[in-house]
């Protein structure tokens, strides 16, 4: 009897060490094997979101060349260097060329720049001119229509002494400009 049960039991023997080499031996390394596939998808898809990042980028880059010539202008407006002597020579060619005499000028709290939001600088400052009521309308809409963003605060004007009897009047402006 024995000898008949002995090819059963060899068997379920082989398939009870099969089935525990299996465990012990293969499931591991298809534990490792679904890990790394699993890594790879997760770098496919990152690979993916940054090429369509950079596609973006690209396309994003293409319609800001199109508009090259309005964003020369706001690098105008807001120039990345504060620069005194730049925005006072701006404004003695400008009044100049409108007919006025810069009489002085209080810059006293240019060095005392104020910070405005995402890094952008208030310059206040002070100046008089003298000219006639033409020159400075006209000196105005210069500063207004240049590229340059210059804001007038204030304006005070005074006229001439009556025994003097010229058309020239003292202005006195706080202007304001921006900087980074």
């Amino acid at each position: 009897m024995m000898p008949k049960y002995i090819p059963i039991i060899v068997v379920v023997l082989l398939l009870f060490v099969a089935a525990a080499g299996g465990y012990f031996f293969c499931w591991p390394k298809y534990q490792e094997f679904s890990l790394k596939k699993q890594e790879l998808e997760t770098k496919d898809e990152s690979i993916r979101q940054r090429e369509e990042y950079l596609a973006n980028l690209e396309n994003l880059s293409k319609k800001l060349l199109k508009h090259q010539e309005q964003i020369s202008k706001i690098e105008t407006a807001l120039p990345d260097e504060v620069s005194v002597a730049a925005i006072f020579k701006f404004l003695q060619k400008t009044s100049s060329e409108n007919g006025l005499l810069i009489e002085g000028t209080n810059i006293g709290e240019l060095y005392n720049l104020k910070k405005t939001g995402a890094g952008v600088q208030q310059m206040p400052f002070n100046m008089s001119f003298v000219g006639s009521y033409k020159s400075f309308k006209n000196f105005l809409s210069s500063i207004y229509q240049n590229s340059r963003l210059i804001e007038v605060e204030s304006i005070s004007f005074s006229s001439p002494p009556k025994e003097e009897e010229s058309n020239l009047f003292t202005f006195e402006l706080t202007l304001q400009t921006y900087g980074y």
